[in-house]
């Protein structure tokens, strides 16, 4: 079984942050550069811990947050998690610096890709995605894959 975390809104709290985004006038560098201040979601944080536990599970962490901020970003990862994988890179999947598309397109270009390269992961129920936003919860969902969606 494959477990698909989001990031932002997630794993991590991003209030503090909402206020770069919000209005006409958008900063997605500020938005983005804030994430170091994000709190972290312990209830979903303790999901990812008991999954990654035993090595039984297998997870990713698939986030709209953008490349410019890989380091801070991986970071944080381990300063909350208490996790220190050794192929964070491998499982750790960002917004290329400058894509503004939707998480629901983005993700869905992912999973495309992600069941080209993995024919193990192309039936129905052997992929869990773990997220907060509306879209892209409906977009999982539309493709033959189980949500929890975070609140």
């Amino acid at each position: 079984m494959l477990y698909i975390f989001d990031l932002d809104g997630t794993l991590a709290n991003i209030d503090h942050r909402l206020k770069h985004i919000e209005g006409d006038k958008k900063d997605w560098s500020a938005f983005y550069k804030a994430c170091v201040y994000d709190q972290p979601n312990e209830s979903v944080i303790g999901l990812l811990n008991a999954l990654s536990d035993g090595g039984e599970h297998e997870f990713v962490i698939w986030t709209g947050r953008s490349e410019e901020v890989r380091e801070e970003t991986i970071q944080w990862f381990y300063d909350n998690t208490g996790l220190y994988l050794e192929e964070i890179e491998d499982i750790l999947r960002m917004r290329p610096e400058g894509n503004f598309e939707s998480g629901a397109k983005l993700k869905k270009q992912w999973l495309d890709e992600f069941r080209e390269h993995r024919g193990d992961l192309n039936e129905s129920g052997d992929i869990c995605a773990i997220e907060d936003e509306e879209k892209v919860c409906q977009m999982w969902k539309e493709n033959g894959v189980a949500v929890l969606r975070v609140l």
